[in-house]
Order: C-alpha cells, then structure tokens, then sequence
C-alpha cells in the first residue's frame, strides 16, 4: 500500500485547510483510485467473484433486506448493493464521492444484469442536503471513520430523518482503544495503527464500541448487536 501515497499532500501539510467538506474531497480523491480498490480495499477477489467479504456478510445476515428501500453510503466497488439485491430488497441506492468507486460499482451490476444507475458520484453532504427519501435500511460499511466529525454529525442528524422509526442504520468501522478526532487533535494521532503510518488522515475519525454507541444514541439510534443501530421514536430525541 505504500506505492498508493505516490503524490499525495497529507492534509497537515497543506498551507491552507478549506472546510471539512472540501478537505475530504481533496485528500480523498488522491487515495481512492483504482489502485486502492484494486489493492488497498479488502475484498477485492470477494468482488471479482460477484459476492461479498465474509466479514461484511456477517454484519448484513443480521439484517432482513426483504422488501426493504436500501441506502448504501460510501459505497465503494458495489458488494454490499448486490448482497441487499439478491437478498430481497424492494429498491437500492448507493453513491461514492469516488468516481473510480462508481466504476467499480458499475462494472459489477452490469456483470449481474443490475441497472447501473441505481449508484453515483457524490459526497455525503451534498446527497444529505438534497435528498428528500425515506429508507428502511442505510448502510455505512467502513466509512465512518474516513469522514470529519463535523460531517459525520450532520450526517446522522439526517439520517435520523429519512430512516423511520424502526428502521435500521449498519455502521461498521474498526474499532480501537481510544476515540480520535484527528483534525482537532492537530492533525495528529493518539495511538496510530499501521495503517496511520502508510496514509495519514485515511482514518480521520477513530472509534472505540463505546464512543460510537454513544454518538449514535445523541440521533436517536439504539445499538442492537455490534455494528446495527435502531431507529428509536421521536420521543426518546432529546437534541
């Protein structure tokens, strides 16, 4: 994975930091490329053989799909919309702000007969802020923790609108010990993991279980078993 850093500017050492939106679609765009689909990205032969990774599987077989309106965020290569399709699903979406994502995720709905319009290029921000659907399901299957906090919480103070009560939030991300918000640390880590030290700012919001179980109860989403959240009533909203 060290040849993917190429050219790439890790956000510290910019002269000038725009806003976290911005950031996240500059130092994005340089680190998912083809090559990190390809090489970076686990799952790879999991997505060549139009299936799914084990350890993604497991966290989805927890979840009924049938019937259901899917929202796959960050969707990268497309495993998860195909897994929600053959799983039953009324209707699937996905976006990525990676447009080599979208071309994987094209690529791979085509091989299966699947219209490949139902995934596009977009930022999270940008689809939150013009989105007007309601789904049963959302899926975040690690991507949480590449976005800001700023953004992660406008996200799910979203999220928390168009999911109905009820209705089921799949957050999966690595956890560690300690929570890290890289930005406000100054761009720095606490305890970084082996993959800090090869792309700097890739993880720029770290989890442990217990700080992302208590992010998701500030939005009204009740944490069932590892990594699936519920919709809780409006009532038990107390932002």
């Amino acid at each position: 994975m060290t040849d993917m850093m190429g050219s790439i500017t890790p956000m510290k050492d910019r002269e000038q930091m725009p806003d976290d939106v911005e950031e996240l679609r500059f130092y994005g765009k340089q680190i998912y490329t083809t090559d990190y689909y390809i090489h970076g990205a686990l799952g790879y032969k999991d997505y060549k053989a139009n299936t799914i990774r084990e350890e993604d599987k497991v966290v989805l077989d927890k979840t009924d799909f049938k019937s259901k309106r899917v929202l796959d965020i960050g969707c990268g290569r497309g495993e998860a919309i195909l897994y929600a399709i053959r799983h039953g699903c009324k209707s699937v979406m996905g976006f990525d702000y990676s447009e080599d994502a979208i071309r994987f995720a094209r690529d791979l709905l085509r091989r299966n007969g699947i219209d490949e319009e139902i995934v596009r290029v977009q930022d999270v921000i940008g689809f939150m802020r013009e989105n007007t659907e309601t789904f049963d399901i959302v899926m975040m299957l690690d991507v949480i923790e590449h976005l800001p906090l700023p953004v992660i919480r406008e996200t799910l103070l979203h999220l928390r609108l168009i999911i109905p009560p009820g209705g089921i939030l799949i957050v999966k991300t690595p956890y560690y010990r300690v929570f890290e918000d890289y930005i406000s640390q100054g761009y720095k880590y606490i305890e970084p993991s082996e993959s800090d030290t090869i792309l700097p700012g890739a993880h720029v919001t770290k989890f442990s279980k217990g700080s992302l179980i208590s992010l998701l109860e500030e939005y009204c989403f009740k944490c069932t078993t590892d990594y699936i959240f519920v919709r809780k009533p409006d009532k038990e909203y107390t932002q």
